[in-house]
């Protein structure tokens, strides 16, 4: 190794753990780093869609792309409750535990948010439909 080549490596190391030290960035070192990441989202997502997404899985719901591609393909690239094939999906997460339970397109996923994922609700729900789409339609 050339001894440029070390003074260098030190004067780095030094560096990057300084910003590690202050929450900043390791590579622009000018925004916040997320929880557990050595990079801001802007520089993640410079450095490649595949890669940051693949850290961003990681940091979000601790799978990797290739496990997110493995659930796309058991559900035919579809989303798990209403079965439509859409560009963008979503995983759907349960935001108690980090439970993945499928992947989501945006339109169910908002729903389920919306419905505050509880069962009691989401049968009534179901029942009101059932009611108001029977033969006379009358509610009470």
């Amino acid at each position: 190794m050339k001894s440029g080549t070390k003074h260098y490596a030190e004067y780095y190391r030094k560096r990057y753990a300084k910003r590690r030290e202050l929450g900043l960035c390791g590579n622009c070192g000018v925004r916040k780093a997320k929880k557990d990441a050595t990079r801001c989202t802007y520089c993640l997502k410079k450095m490649g869609d595949t890669r940051w997404r693949n850290t961003w899985y990681k940091y979000a719901y601790g799978i990797s792309i290739m496990e997110y591609n493995v659930l796309l393909k058991q559900q035919h690239s579809t989303c798990a409750i209403c079965r439509k094939k859409q560009k963008s999906k979503r995983l759907a997460v349960d935001h108690l535990g980090k439970k993945i339970r499928g992947l989501l397109c945006v339109s169910c996923n908002t729903a389920l948010g919306l419905l505050k994922e509880d069962e009691t609700i989401i049968g009534s729900a179901l029942a009101y439909l059932r009611r108001a789409n029977s033969k006379d339609g009358a509610i009470g």
